[in-house]
């Protein structure tokens, strides 16, 4: 299924300053060919005072339709990473968490 456009669905929350925070809930796809969007939600959106669900569609800045999948670092891999989270003096965090303390 090919989209031509992406949209990030968003819903206004008052803030106390009297402002408006934009709640990024998910993504839409626009799929031209056949003229309707598709909405994928990652969270719902709470009703207003009035009891209204309110969400909008801002165009992606993101040009990139196709989002490439995400790579998941493996145990290995992190555990390799984590021991070469090295400082200065060549001590890593295990070794600066290494203290007296039984728990």
């Amino acid at each position: 299924m090919a989209y031509s456009k992406r949209y990030n669905v968003s819903t206004p929350i008052p803030t106390a300053a009297g402002g408006t925070y934009w709640q990024r809930l998910g993504t839409g796809f626009l799929d031209a060919n056949k003229g309707h969007i598709t909405v994928l939600l990652n969270a719902y959106p709470i009703p207003d005072s009035e009891g209204k669900v309110k969400m909008f569609l801002f165009e992606s800045k993101n040009d990139n339709v196709e989002a490439p999948p995400k790579k998941h670092l493996t145990l290995a891999e992190r555990q390799s990473a984590e021991a070469n989270m090295g400082r200065a003096d060549g001590k890593t965090l295990a070794d600066e968490l290494d203290d007296e303390i039984p728990f």
